[in-house]
């Protein structure tokens, strides 16, 4: 958690030093409200994620997570009249078919740790409303902004989820020490033997958080939701699975595989 608000603070640095060579940073309600929303959401599901992780592994969290693009899908569709293609529209049914299968694993996996019933489908429901909404407020943006652009709301949204990362920091740190109490870890020795990777790390993320947000709402700028959240979600669960398969060992049942073959699919699909 300490690289997490390593990584928003560097954020913040940058998309501020950003905004104001791209001509000033803009106190507009548009880039200030949406900006806040995303940033509220970024810190709150920084904790949760873990907890997520722990039940379902890295790959499995994603995906679940990527359920939420219905919410900023049908809000380009039934608010601001997108029309997508056939073959997009394919693509987009596709992809709700691949995270089911996927997120079935997870439960599974659940119930081999005898982690509680509930927590899961409580993580699950939030993670949904709370990134389904955080990409309809981008896309609200988009829609609404007149004269801020990409940089300013990405700096009130750094601003907000590094602020969260202050308040949070008490309830976050009594998670820690009950978890380093429960695994008898020494959390003094492990903090003083990390402090120098956690800041590292945190920077690290911090750059590649800053690219990640402007560059969704720059995409917004330019292509329709029914292309941008599916195409970013299917693609980033491809790379992480990828990733989970290698660095963590994790191994996927059947329905995990042929979710993974469908979101494939679906980045061929969208593209029409």
């Amino acid at each position: 958690f300490t690289v997490g608000s390593v990584n928003y603070a560097s954020a913040m640095f940058i998309a501020i030093i950003w905004a104001f060579v791209d001509g000033g940073l803009i106190f507009e309600w548009q880039a200030i409200i949406f900006g806040i929303v995303q940033g509220i959401v970024y810190q709150t599901m920084w904790i949760a994620l873990f907890s997520m992780l722990a039940l379902g592994g890295l790959s499995i969290s994603f995906t679940i997570n990527r359920l939420a693009i219905a919410i900023p899908i049908a809000g380009g569709i039934f608010l601001w009249g997108e029309t997508p293609s056939t073959f997009r529209i394919a693509g987009i049914i596709l992809s709700f078919l691949a995270l089911p299968l996927i997120g079935s694993d997870a439960q599974r996996g659940a119930r081999r740790t005898s982690r509680s019933k509930l927590l899961m489908p409580f993580l699950t429901i939030y993670a949904v409303l709370a990134l389904g909404f955080s990409g309809l407020a981008a896309r609200a943006f988009v829609e609404t902004r007149v004269s801020s652009n990409a940089g300013d709301v990405t700096a009130f949204l750094f601003i907000a989820a590094t602020t969260c990362s202050i308040i949070t920091w008490p309830f976050v740190r009594r998670l820690v020490s009950k978890e380093s109490i429960r695994q008898r870890q020494n959390n003094r020795a492990v903090n003083t033997h990390t402090w120098h990777i956690a800041l590292l790390v945190g920077a690290a993320l911090g750059i590649l958080n800053f690219i990640q947000a402007i560059s969704l709402t720059n995409a917004l700028l330019h292509f329709p939701s029914s292309f941008v959240f599916p195409f970013i979600a299917s693609v980033a669960l491809l790379v992480l699975s990828a990733i989970d398969y290698i660095v963590w060992k994790q191994r996927f049942g059947r329905l995990t595989i042929i979710g993974l073959i469908l979101s494939a699919i679906t980045v061929i699909l969208i593209n029409f």
